[in-house]
């Protein structure tokens, strides 16, 4: 059966997936089979066992979207880190400028 994740308590080890058939199965953190916690709105493929999920996959091809936007959130990191350093240089130019204009010179 294929479904999405409702939710998941790290603190108790459960949780509830909607079924594609529109029932709602509960289902205990041992069935889970991924690396990482489930998450909500992750896509899965499961088995039924008196009405409770079992053996719980992330879907293939079930890319999350925060799986999406944690991409692009790097991507965003990469480009604003690279503006960032070059705000932060100009900004040391600018008050290198403003101080060193403000000492009056020696007669030099």
């Amino acid at each position: 059966m294929k479904g999405k994740i409702l939710d998941f308590s790290i603190q108790s080890n459960s949780g509830a997936i909607s079924g594609e058939d529109g029932e709602r199965y509960n289902f205990d953190g041992a069935d889970w089979s991924g690396d990482s916690p489930p998450t909500r709105g992750m896509s899965v493929d499961f088995s039924i066992e008196d009405n409770q999920a079992k053996e719980i996959y992330l879907a293939v091809g079930g890319a999350t979207a925060s799986g999406k936007n944690k991409t692009a959130a790097g991507l965003l990191a990469i480009f604003l880190g690279h503006w960032g350093f070059i705000n932060s240089i100009l900004v040391i130019r600018f008050l290198e400028l403003f101080f060193c204009s403000l000492i009056p010179s020696a007669g030099l």
